[in-house]
């Protein structure tokens, strides 16, 4: 069975610039997670690429997030030179998963993208995607790699797609929000303006409000 990470939401709202100090935790953070990425590159190479997903499994569930990420780069270093080994789009996502929960959202969804293009028939991957990009805030390209899983999801697995559906819902009610306090600043809404005129009108409609142009 395909280990799912716990992921949560990251609810902040996107700033242009970080502050000083939480500029110099995110680098810490990043000098950390390259130390433990290089300590794995020296391991034994008879640690395929198996078992250090393995590994980077177990470092996930007891929440040791540098080190679930550092297996993860060395299981996707030695899937490249056994590619039929591993699954590449799994190992792929699963570091995505790592970053979200590190809070490296940027690259949480760099890597989901990676684990697209390795199978851009598997739902997980642009579930992933999409969680990324609701936090970096781009929310309208979350609502169509949310819609893309929903579409790939199998209909028997029921768990998967109502965790999807609620994504969906909550990145509407983001984009709703968004085209709402736009509209009262006389602002233009960022993104793509007609999709999210016609989400306000289905669920205007779903309400009853016939009216709404």
């Amino acid at each position: 069975m395909e280990l799912r990470l716990e992921r949560k939401r990251d609810k902040r709202q996107k700033r242009g610039t970080m502050h000083m100090f939480e500029r110099a935790v995110a680098e810490d953070a990043a000098t950390t997670r390259a130390d433990a990425a290089a300590r794995h590159a020296h391991a034994p190479r008879q640690e395929d690429a198996r078992e250090l997903k393995r590994l980077g499994e177990q470092h996930a569930e007891a929440g040791d997030w540098d080190l679930a990420y550092a297996a993860f780069q060395s299981a996707l270093r030695t899937a490249a030179d056994a590619p039929n080994v591993v699954d590449v789009a799994a190992l792929h996502e699963l570091k995505a998963q790592t970053l979200l929960a590190m809070g490296s959202d940027f690259e949480a969804a760099r890597a989901a993208e990676d684990a697209t293009r390795a199978d851009e028939l598997w739902p997980h991957g642009f579930h992933t995607l999409g969680r990324a990009q609701i936090n970096m805030g781009e929310l309208c390209m979350a609502m169509a790699s949310l819609e893309r899983a929903l579409e790939l999801s199998p209909p028997a697995a029921s768990g998967d797609t109502a965790e999807v559906r609620d994504d969906i819902d909550y990145a509407e009610s983001l984009l709703v929000r968004t085209f709402v306090r736009a509209a009262m600043a006389g602002e233009t809404p960022q993104g793509d303006v007609p999709a999210l005129q016609r989400l306000l009108r289905d669920q205007a409609l779903a309400h009853g409000h016939i009216g709404v142009p």
